[in-house]
């Protein structure tokens, strides 16, 4: 048995042991709590940000403007004197991140329909689609000329 003094090494490895297990225990807390944190507390910045907006130089330097803003948000307190003016520009940087989104496709739905369809067609079905098709077509050509020339 070695002698530090008036500490034996037998006192002091069972201390060892609970200082490890109580820094493990904490370090484990912490971590647990920083993740619910991120969940449950700080708003996500990447949830109304369109992925079109990230495209685009202006777009990203709007999504990092409104990440600092959140972040501004959850750190000041409810009373803060400043929060209405950061709740105001976190809105303004939202109306402009959803300008820079592109407009929904209005025919998307009528695609999946066509692809449902198709394959419940058998080849001769399909070839009189195409031919109404064209004849759709090439009567949309005409229309767009009348109006062309009624400018």
């Amino acid at each position: 048995m070695v002698m530090l003094g008036d500490i034996s090494q037998s006192s002091v490895e069972p201390i060892m042991k609970r200082c490890l297990v109580a820094t493990a225990f904490l370090s484990s807390v912490f971590a647990a709590a920083l993740v619910f944190a991120q969940r449950n507390y700080l708003p996500s910045a990447d949830d109304d940000i369109p992925q079109a907006a990230l495209l685009t130089e202006r777009g990203a330097e709007l999504a990092n403007r409104l990440k600092l803003l959140r972040r501004a948000e959850a750190n000041l307190g409810n009373n803060h004197p400043s929060l209405p003016d950061v709740r105001k520009q976190i809105n303004a940087i939202r109306d402009q991140l959803k300008a820079t989104a592109p407009e929904p496709n209005p025919f998307r739905n009528r695609a999946t329909d066509v692809k449902r369809a198709v394959p419940k067609m058998n080849d001769d079905e399909l070839r009189q689609l195409v031919i109404l098709l064209v004849d759709d077509v090439a009567d949309l050509k005409k229309r767009v000329l009348a109006l062309e020339q009624q400018k």
